[in-house]
C-alpha cells in the first residue's frame, strides 16, 4: 500500500498546528474520505503529523474564497 502524504509550506505549518482544518489542492492527488495522510513540511521533507480526510469537494479555482476561513475556533 502507497503511504499518502500531504505537503504544506513551512509557513502554513503554523496553522495547521493552531487548527487548521481543511486545505486547497490544485492538482488531483486522487485523496478520497476516509485516506490516512502524513503531513509533511516541504521545505525540510519532515513527517510532522497525520490526520484523517473526512471529506473532498471538488471545484473550479474560481469557485474558492480568497479569505483563508479554515482555522478550527476552541
Amino acid at each position: 500500500m502507497k503511504s499518502l502524504k500531504m505537503g504544506f509550506h513551512e509557513s502554513v505549518v503554523p496553522q495547521v498546528f493552531k487548527g487548521k482544518i481543511s486545505t486547497w489542492r490544485l492538482r488531483d492527488h486522487k485523496f478520497k474520505k476516509g485516506d490516512v495522510v502524513a503531513f509533511e513540511n516541504t521545505q525540510t521533507e519532515e513527517i510532522f503529523g497525520f490526520g484523517k480526510i473526512t471529506k473532498v469537494i471538488k471545484t473550479t479555482v474560481g469557485k474558492i474564497g480568497l479569505k483563508d476561513t479554515d482555522i478550527a475556533l476552541f
